[in-house]
């Protein structure tokens, strides 16, 4: 959960690091984005995890 989130912010600054000097299209930056992406969607991401676990009824 706390690692989709790094991982997409750490992809954006990836792909912003490279855009800096001009190549971002020819290398694989955009790939990481994408994927970081996907996965938010696919496994949720930390809001969404928090948010489900407040529902739960509390152990006793």
């Amino acid at each position: 959960m706390v690692a989709t989130n790094a991982a997409i912010g750490n992809s954006q600054i990836n792909v912003q690091n490279h855009g800096g000097i001009g190549f971002t299209y020819e290398h694989t930056a955009h790939r990481f984005v994408t994927r970081a992406q996907v996965r938010s969607r696919t496994v949720g991401d930390l809001r969404s995890h928090l948010g489900g676990l407040l529902e739960q009824p509390a152990a006793l």
